[in-house]
């Protein structure tokens, strides 16, 4: 068994909705045949469903959204990215201690939070490191530039104690 074949199975087992269907959704063009998916997808891929699929419109969620062309600034395809997006904001907002929630924190705390940055808490954690760039996630460059840890403010917990 493979991922591939298990991530199909557990779609089927849950009704994950089709590919077109999501991509639907996600406010994308429509897709109602194999021809609607020039330009989405490489040729080769769109020959290879319509040799799987008697429908367009059975294509797997899975599959259709790994085969979709990236983004020009992501690593997925935009209904894989709609997806992502979303996932994400129902996790931010669900969650009452999201430094941002009024719920989870009191002011004091949240300014402290608005202050640290993902940079400054890997220098807090990581005693083996020196310097690191602006935003950790992404690669250095020029305006991504690497600072030393003392350049970065650091997380006062003494604001979080009760």
């Amino acid at each position: 068994m493979d991922l591939v074949s298990l991530n199909l199975q557990r779609g089927r087992d849950h009704g994950i909705a089709s590919y077109t269907a999501m991509r639907s959704i996600c406010g994308h063009s429509s897709i109602t045949s194999f021809d609607d998916l020039q330009g989405i997808m490489k040729d080769e891929v769109i020959q290879e469903f319509k040799d799987l699929y008697k429908n367009v419109e059975d294509i797997d969620l899975f599959l259709g959204g790994l085969a979709e062309t990236p983004l020009s600034d992501g690593r997925v395809g935009p209904t894989f990215a709609c997806i992502f997006f979303d996932q994400f904001m129902r996790l931010k907002s669900g969650d009452r201690f999201w430094y941002n929630s009024l719920a989870g924190f009191n002011k004091k705390q949240r300014k402290n939070l608005y202050k640290t940055s993902l940079a400054g808490i890997l220098c807090e954690n990581i005693p083996e490191l020196k310097e690191i760039q602006m935003w950790p996630l992404l690669v250095p460059s020029p305006v991504n530039p690497i600072y030393p840890c003392s350049f970065y403010n650091r997380l006062n917990l003494k604001v979080f104690k009760g």
